[in-house]
């Protein structure tokens, strides 16, 4: 019966020789996504280290703050996500629950993704592609945390 159990079954293919059945998946989710820790790993150090001033902030805006690692994406949250970052070749993607209508929306830095699917949690999306960018989601980030 243990034989029985931990057997592999074998079928025919269409031509008739034999197949061990369905191919392993590969250790991804489906596609191409690298998780957040792979894109991390592989950042410049600028990126890495405009990650860290933002988790940094994000968790000393309380004790309240757990932060959780997703495969795509790092969420900190109070009762709900309030921010969540991604990672990319030469910028960070960091997105709030905020409503974009009660915001005056900068080009090249915010952009409205209500209606765009995205991985993580918000309905802002800021570019942080500089120093400076970072200092100036500071701003938004406490607003998100606030409740908006």
């Amino acid at each position: 019966m243990f034989e029985l159990v931990h057997a592999t079954a074998v079928t025919a293919k269409a031509d008739g020789s034999p197949s061990s059945g369905p191919k392993p998946k590969s250790s991804g989710s489906g596609g191409a996504d690298k998780s957040f820790m792979d894109v991390m790993s592989n950042a410049t150090p600028e990126i890495r280290d405009w990650y860290e001033q933002l988790r940094t902030y994000i968790l000393a805006l309380g004790d309240d703050v757990p932060e959780k690692h997703v495969k795509l994406y790092v969420a900190f949250k109070r009762i709900k996500n309030f921010a969540c970052i991604t990672g990319g070749n030469k910028k960070l993607q960091l997105y709030l629950r905020l409503a974009p209508a009660t915001l005056v929306v900068e080009k090249d830095f915010t952009r409205d993704v209500t209606t765009i699917g995205h991985w993580a949690t918000g309905d802002l999306e800021v570019t942080i592609d500089s120093a400076d960018d970072v200092a100036r989601a500071q701003a938004l980030i406490h607003r998100a945390y606030e409740g908006g």
